[in-house]
């Protein structure tokens, strides 16, 4: 069917073909349709814009793209968009973005590199290169240190930053960063990054210049903590049973301890004077009777409170200076009394 210029005024001027029996229009071509606006060429394929096909699909126009708009069915219009622009190629929202193309979901710059993004037959997800060997395979650019980064943004006061995860170019080690301060925060070196094989964790205050490490150590197996502040021996050593040394498995440290815990019994309570202290015969009967420290409890294998320990055995120790005193009072009052026998006696 055509309808020319010959037709009445304000019509439109086209050429159609129309399905008589069904009422359709499947396929119209309007007037000053531009040159190619659709060839085919002898192998099938199809040009939009050109007679040069190179691929099924070859679409040639200063802003490329194809829309999908699938109307509302019940679950809700939805309009996307797939262009080609001078920047690169997206795919666009329009349902949510009212149209705009320019606001991409996704973009794929012009000089983004071989391989940038990339799924296997496995699912697995490689940036950077062609054949992922994990769930997820990141490798930077050549010379480059390789990273990634996690940001909250609009979320107020402290909830806003930035964190970096990144494998470090100048010494190979893993870092996590706070990406608005220098250094790095936690940090990860594997064997080949310490001496004798070591592998270890550090976790760095750029405030305070303060670098702990956490290693296992390849000189002897042992686990430490140490402050990089400080030289000498690591400030927390764990030594398994399994490296045969004499001094046998356990926890080393390099400096005091201090804890905190609940004294149950009353910590310095035996000097009050409503404290029901028991007589040294008490005591001892029933020291002897439980074959332990009254207060302290038995000691049995396997795992032990230390500084509930602590606690009783020095309650037990101030019992015993109390007793100690009290003996030393009747010792002195024995004397005394000894003294005063021995000078009737030589009179």
């Amino acid at each position: 069917m055509i309808n020319d210029s010959g037709g009445a005024a304000g019509t439109d001027e086209y050429f159609s073909i129309m399905d008589i029996t069904a009422g359709l229009t499947p396929f119209t071509v309007s007037a000053g349709a531009r040159q190619d606006a659709l060839f085919i060429d002898e192998d099938g394929r199809i040009g939009l814009g050109t007679d040069t096909p190179t691929s099924a699909l070859h679409i040639v126009d200063d802003f490329p793209g194809i829309v999908f708009d699938a109307p509302d069915t019940g679950f809700g219009a939805q309009e996307w968009s797939f262009f080609a622009g001078p920047t690169g190629v997206g795919l666009s929202n329009l349902t949510r973005d009212a149209g705009f193309i320019t606001i991409p979901t996704f973009l794929f710059d012009e000089d983004m590199r071989t391989y940038s993004f990339v799924i296997d037959e496995e699912s697995r997800v490689g940036f950077g290169l062609q054949n992922p060997e994990e769930s997820v395979h990141v490798r930077g650019n050549t010379g480059e240190s390789t990273s990634f980064m996690l940001e909250n943004i609009g979320v107020g006061g402290a909830g806003d930053g930035r964190w970096e995860f990144v494998m470090r170019k100048a010494d190979g080690e893993f870092a996590i960063n706070d990406a608005d301060t220098p250094g790095g925060d936690f940090i990860f070196t594997g064997p080949s990054d310490q001496v004798n094989g070591s592998t270890a964790i550090s976790i760095f205050n750029p405030t305070r210049g303060a670098r702990w490490d956490m290693e296992t150590r390849g000189s002897d197996g042992d686990f430490a903590i140490d402050d990089r502040r400080t030289t000498g021996a690591a400030d927390f050593i764990f030594r398994s049973s399994i490296t045969n040394d004499p001094d046998g498995a356990g926890l080393f440290i390099n400096g005091k301890v201090v804890t905190t815990g609940s004294c149950s019994m009353g910590c310095d309570a035996v000097f009050d004077a409503d404290y029901d202290l028991p007589s040294i015969e008490e005591h001892a009967a029933e020291m002897f009777e439980k074959k332990h420290l009254p207060t302290v409890g038995p000691t049995e294998s396997g795992q032990i409170d230390i500084t509930q320990k602590m606690l009783t055995m020095l309650n037990e120790l101030e019992k015993a200076h109390i007793y100690i005193a009290e003996l030393n009072e009747e010792k002195k009052a024995l004397a005394a009394r000894l003294e005063a026998l021995e000078a009737k006696v030589g009179q």
